[in-house]
């Protein structure tokens, strides 16, 4: 009783938060005019390197912050206020912006680099600024530079939320030395030129050194003063350390101001599109889809922390800038898709250092789910690697976690794991149905895994008490589910939010999809819990946790469905590409700004919701299911046009690595297929889009059957498929529309909202 008391009390009360805080406040839909849609109203990037504990932050007004100090810019005496940036070729974290005034346009360009990166040392935040006037007359323009210690919203600065603070406010000594600007006895920022005029301050220029006591007040503007002729143009560049460098260390600073800003743009660029070749390789017609996915592929390399052989997986260095198992085990069976499988194993090296004396697996106190999701993750990694080795070395590892879990479910009167006061994503107190689902994939992935090692006595054992344990748990499920067949988020207290009750039979089938279960839980949350097409927790908008609706009406064949769910996670990501967990309400100010007793900050870019994204795309155009293999199992109609390519390479599957082409016409596609396969699927199933009628194919120029809009065949290494079709001109499906199809219903609102 105690238990469903307190949980009613927590859920009541956070749930009623983005009620109370974000009822009637929306942005002014002003916002959105202009050629670059980002779904954020302040948003927020990060640069940052690997292995860096912190990253820098791009502000929401352009500025940067690094936690040593804030850095903003003037363009003609106006301090500079930017929401919208993009990324250099689409995808690179080089932010770009512009400024047009008076005929002159001003373009920003910042990235963030080592100092030397063969030694990997430093990291480095390089401003280029230009200044073209396009116009047919002499224009006189002015840039500056400046600091301050950090803005008063939307910094990632309490420790709550990830502390990036590297030092406190101090009366420091601040002064000009030729062209570096220098705080205390460290240098903030350099110039690749002598500033036309130095201040002390926005209204007084400086004389001498000085100190001052307010840390909200600019400081230190360098300012450069241009007389410009018709369509000429001239450029400043900016070097902020991240962690500002002792003046006295002479060999630092000189290597610093000899470098050239070509000169590492190119080593950024290489650096980045290396990391990128190294993967898996997918080409489609809609940019905003590809450069989402390799955005977020960076964000996720730049967030990991190495030691020897261990990776530590962090989701952003703003926020959630710790290790959790929960996440990281989606990020290794990411990494192992996009053909990252070193990383995969190294993040997999890290998570036993979270292995507890009694077995079980914990990266934070109470969350009981890492038991089956550690050994779910060891077992996706083998069946992508087939790194039997390994698997081998795993083994002592997995019965010792097999052994906690007997112990538990043996000590517990209903035999299945008992109740938990972590407060987890469902947050409540009590029995956590995800926490049990969890444990049935990880007993599964042992089976596996035991099969493999062709250890039969354990794979028995596993066996049996996989049986076991799957009765204890139904005989729960179906007490609690109250005849609807609903699978509630705990199996002994009401109320709490859905998360880990979702995953029947995503990532594993651990029931029918054809279950009452299944349906009437997905079906439940599909029509009541989402908004703007997104999933929900505590009322707040959630980005990641939409994507295990899509996988699992994927695999109900339901592509619409997938479609919908696909497209809002992309309409909700910021022009940059990034994605966010929660802390934005439906239809409110589109601000991850959480007002509790304290600020509370949600900030993008969030690993994540990279990972699920990235996931969800790779499962549209290639996936894996009962020892199957599944080509195209959801296609938008703007990947179809005539006259377009879908192009996969170098992936990486259960069964070794395939690529193929689809090329596309008014009436019909073909389908070039190759693989080197490792362990050949029983069946290749091909699935038709639901936007197309009037089918008819040929596979290796000889007639085949379409049955329910699919197509299947015994395993071929090569082949090539013709399917003549129909498209369906009235479904239309894109980025674009679902982009214009909300800033039309966010203004409605809007208008029919009252504001004063």
């Amino acid at each position: 009783m105690i238990h469903q008391i307190l949980t009613w009390i927590y859920t009541k009360i956070l749930s009623a938060i983005p009620i109370i805080t974000f009822r009637n406040k929306m942005v002014n839909p002003k916002i959105d005019e202009g050629e670059i849609f980002s779904f954020f109203a302040r948003p927020n990037m990060q640069i940052g390197l690997p292995n860096f504990k912190f990253a820098t932050q791009i502000t929401p007004e352009g500025r940067l912050y690094t936690g040593a100090a804030e850095y903003v810019f003037f363009i003609n005496k106006r301090l500079l206020n930017k929401r919208i940036w993009t990324l250099k070729k689409g995808y690179l974290p080089a932010v770009c912006y512009n400024i047009k005034n008076d005929g002159v346009e001003y373009r920003f360009e910042i990235f963030q680099f080592y100092l030397d990166s063969k030694e990997k040392s430093r990291q480095i935040n390089y401003v280029k600024i230009e200044c073209i006037n396009n116009s047919n007359d002499i224009k006189e323009c002015s840039i500056a530079v400046g600091i301050k210690f950090h803005g008063r919203r939307h910094r990632p600065i309490l420790a709550m939320n990830g502390g990036m603070m590297q030092t406190r406010f101090k009366l420091w000594k601040y002064k000009f030395e030729n062209n570096h600007a220098i705080r205390g006895n460290k240098l903030l920022y350099l110039t690749s030129e002598t500033p036309s005029k130095y201040w002390k301050n926005i209204h007084k220029q400086y004389h001498s050194p000085f100190t001052h006591f307010n840390k909200n007040k600019i400081v230190l503007i360098s300012e450069f003063n241009y007389r410009l002729n018709s369509k000429s143009k001239s450029q400043i560049i900016i070097k902020i350390p991240h962690y500002p460098i002792n003046i006295t260390d002479l060999d630092t600073i000189n290597k610093l101001k000899d470098i050239k800003w070509d000169d590492i743009y190119k080593e950024f660029e290489k650096f980045w599109d290396g990391m990128l070749s190294k993967g898996i390789k997918i080409s489609l017609p809609e940019n905003k889809v590809i450069n989402t996915s390799k955005t977020n592929l960076i964000f996720n390399f730049m967030t990991q922390d190495y030691d020897n052989s261990k990776i530590s997986q962090k989701v952003n260095r703003f926020q959630y800038n710790h290790f959790w198992i929960r996440d990281s085990s989606f990020y290794i069976r990411m990494y192992n898709m996009f053909g990252y499988p070193e990383i995969a194993k190294g993040i997999i090296f890290n998570i036993l250092k979270y292995q507890v004396k009694d077995g079980n697996f914990m990266s934070q106190k109470g969350q009981l789910d890492g038991f089956g999701q550690s050994l779910w993750s060891f077992a996706e990694h083998i069946k992508f690697t087939d790194d039997v080795q390994l698997a081998e070395k795993l083994l002592p590892v997995i019965e010792r976690a097999i052994n906690w879990f007997k112990n538990t479910i043996n000590k517990d009167k209903l035999g299945i794991l008992p109740s938990t006061s972590a407060f987890d994503n469902e947050s409540i107190i009590g029995r956590y149905t995800g926490h049990n689902l969890w444990a049935l994939m990880g007993l599964n992935s042992a089976i596996y895994l035991t099969k493999k090692l062709n250890r039969l006595d354990l794979y028995k054992e596993y066996h049996e008490l996989y049986d076991k344990f799957f009765k204890s748990f139904l005989r729960q499920l179906i007490k609690v589910s109250n005849r609807d067949f609903i699978v509630p988020p705990s199996l002994n207290v009401k109320g709490g939010v859905d998360w880990g009750n979702l995953l029947l039979i995503y990532p594993q089938k651990l029931f029918r999809p054809s279950s009452k279960f299944v349906v009437n839980t997905l079906n439940n949350y599909y029509n009541n819990k989402m908004a703007e097409g997104l999933a929900t927790w505590m009322g707040y908008l959630h980005h990641y946790l939409t994507e295990r609706i899509a996988q699992s009406f994927m695999i109900l064949e339901d592509q619409e469905k997938v479609l919908n769910c696909f497209y809002s996670m992309l309409l909700h990501t910021g022009s940059c590409n990034e994605g966010f967990e929660m802390g934005i309400y439906p239809w409110g100010d589109r601000d991850y700004e959480m007002n509790y007793i304290l600020k509370f900050y949600n900030f993008p870019p969030h690993g994540w919701f990279g990972v699920a994204y990235n996931t969800l795309l790779r499962n549209m155009l290639i996936r894996e299911e009962d020892n199957n293999l599944h080509l195209i199992s959801v296609l938008s109609p703007e990947w179809v046009r005539p006259k377009t390519e879908i192009k996969i390479e170098k992936a990486n599957t259960y069964f070794g690595i395939i690529d193929y082409t689809i090329k596309s016409s008014s009436s019909m596609i073909t389908l070039n297929f190759k693989s080197s396969f490792r362990n050949s699927p029983d069946k290749i199933i091909i699935h038709l889009p639901f936007f197309t009628k009037n089918q008819k194919a040929s596979l290796n120029s000889e007639s085949i059957p379409i049955k329910n809009n699919k197509i299947e065949f015994t395993s071929k290494s090569e082949f090539v498929l013709e399917v003549k079709w129909e498209l369906d001109q009235k479904i239309q499906m894109n980025y674009k529309l679902f982009v214009d199809e909300y800033i039309k219903k966010y203004r409605q609102k809007y208008s029919q909202r009252k504001y004063k």
